[in-house]
């Protein structure tokens, strides 16, 4: 079997919200806005919700891999932040407007790194015999719970990604994944309110950064060594070394952090999604699907190329995948 992306597809509302504007909102220090490096993120409509933007983006990737919603097998919702409702979990929503009525559907939960841990999940099931294709989304409105799309150094734009994972692909087929967990950071950013501990929710419920102090010193050489190490653990394990990467494809969040990346393995910046990063910010776990999609229809990729995804999420969750076109 090549197990693969068969499909691609992403919905990212029109309006855009430049990243200066929220700086100001928000009293972010100069510094930060120049090491986020984005101009702008998008913002979804007030009455758009999650999951109508994870269909979008479904019915999208269904209609790239030419497939019909029949032939899904499985769908699984990997948001990075809040859906609809705390509960129930909106994959059945999303089986029911695609008219995907034999899928069995399931939602997970890790962050930013949801969407490809769920790539993963999906990959499995079909080596395990029990799914052909299988329906990966990620769905994200931010500017409904955060202060102006801002949680302290990070700043988020709405939209939606979603992946057709299939044994027939003929692009982008897996070769591995990595992923390791630091869970001594698992409550640095995150939503206070709504769960069990907190269960009452008086001033509303919004995303934010819990421990800035924490966040600005002690966790940025943690944030990136873990980027450090599954790069280089991925590297090894496959006997290749980062020159043989033609493109690799981060979460748009920092360009500071890109920059440290390719510093690090001395690796060209040009040959990475930085050109995404600045132009469409930070979205979610749907980041480096969409800088993929953008490098293959803008032709900075060929046939047989390997490229690296990586991303992180809160909890704290760090991932990284090989993929041959």
């Amino acid at each position: 079997m090549k197990i693969g992306i068969k499909g691609l597809g992403f919905y990212i509302p029109e309006k855009r919200v430049k990243i200066e504007e929220i700086a100001k909102k928000v009293n972010l220090h100069p510094k930060i806005v120049q090491a986020i490096g984005a101009e702008s993120v998008s913002e979804a409509d007030s009455n758009e919700l999650p999951s109508e933007m994870g269909v979008k983006a479904s019915i999208k990737a269904m209609e790239e891999a030419k497939i019909n919603p029949n032939e899904i097998d499985i769908i699984i919702n990997a948001p990075a932040g809040l859906q609809d409702y705390i509960i129930p979990p909106i994959s059945g929503y999303i089986q029911h407007k695609i008219e995907a009525k034999s899928s069995f559907c399931f939602d997970i939960v890790q962050g930013c790194c949801g969407m490809l841990t769920g790539v993963n999940i999906a990959k499995n099931f079909i080596i395990s015999g029990e799914a052909r294709k299988v329906l990966v989304v990620s769905s994200d409105k931010w500017s409904a719970y955060t202060d102006y799309h801002s949680a302290e150094a990070v700043i988020f734009g709405d939209g939606a990604g979603a992946v057709i994972i299939s044994n027939d692909a003929e692009d982008f087929i897996f070769r591995d994944f990595l992923f390791e967990t630091n869970g001594k950071y698992f409550n640095l950013y995150g939503i206070e309110e709504g769960g069990v501990k907190n269960i009452e929710v008086k001033n509303g419920i919004k995303y934010k950064c819990l421990n800035i102090e924490t966040a600005r010193k002690e966790f940025k050489e943690p944030y990136i060594q873990g980027f450090i190490d599954v790069s280089k653990k991925i590297l090894n394990k496959n006997r290749i070394h980062i020159t043989d990467i033609s493109f690799i494809s981060m979460v748009n969040a920092n360009l500071r952090l890109l920059e440290k990346i390719c510093d690090e393995f001395n690796y060209p910046i040009e040959n990475t999604n930085v050109e995404y990063l600045k132009k469409w910010g930070h979205v979610g776990g749907s980041d480096i699907f969409f800088n993929l999609k953008l490098a293959k229809d803008d032709g900075k990729i060929e046939k047989g190329d390997l490229i690296l995804l990586l991303n992180a999420g809160i909890g704290f969750t760090w991932g990284a995948c090989l993929i041959e076109y």
